[in-house]
């Protein structure tokens, strides 16, 4: 028989888990190192300390709520795709697009511009795809196609953007969070090796 092995995914601990040490640990040290300074900013290392440490503790205590409740209040704002479906139907009607207008005329460029424009394409683009497919019923039938499937992707893509944006507001205290804490560290750095010196 086969011996069925299995292995964790994540081998160092869960994430929950470090996440919970992560901010007990790093609310404690904010704490601590707010006292050790005295919350005074009059020195530029006071300044630097204690105004970094508040930055850290203030995006991190905001991170915490949106790490908390922040998945629910995306799915909220999913209606009838989740961000992850609405990528995938992009990139879908982005490449079936890509196909058709490939097959059309070099000549066509209005025609292909007006297909994969973010706009609502303007009332005419249905006569004259059909005219650049060689005109007759079929190419009526194909160019009401193709301008269905360039809607299709354009209220899709319409969609991801807006899941996007979302998705982004939520994750925004990251971009002051990180880099603060990465300074921080450095200038506790410097400030104990300073002390050492000096």
């Amino acid at each position: 028989g086969t011996l069925l092995v299995s292995k964790r995914t994540e081998p160092l601990g869960r994430t929950a888990r470090w996440m919970h040490a992560h901010v007990y640990y790093g609310l404690g040290a904010g704490v601590l190192t707010l006292v050790h300074g005295g919350g005074r900013f009059e020195s530029p290392m006071g300044i630097a300390l204690n105004g970094l440490t508040l930055i850290v503790v203030v995006t991190g205590v905001i991170g915490l709520f949106c790490w908390m409740w922040g998945p629910a209040w995306l799915s909220r704002k999913e209606r009838d795709l989740s961000i992850e479906e609405a990528f995938v139907l992009a990139r879908h009607y982005s490449r079936r697009l890509h196909e058709e207008v490939q097959k059309l005329s070099d000549a066509d460029v209005g025609v292909t511009a007006g297909l994969t424009a973010r706009a609502a394409p303007p009332s005419g683009l249905a006569a004259q795809l059909a005219r650049a497919l060689g005109g007759g019923p079929e190419a009526d039938r194909r160019a009401q196609d193709l301008l269905t499937l360039s809607g299709q992707r354009r209220r899709v893509k319409s969609e991801l953007a807006r899941l996007q944006r979302a998705k982004f507001a939520m994750n925004a205290w990251r971009l002051v969070h990180i880099p603060a804490s990465i300074v921080l560290l450095g200038v506790i750095a410097a400030h104990v090796v300073s002390i050492w010196l000096y």
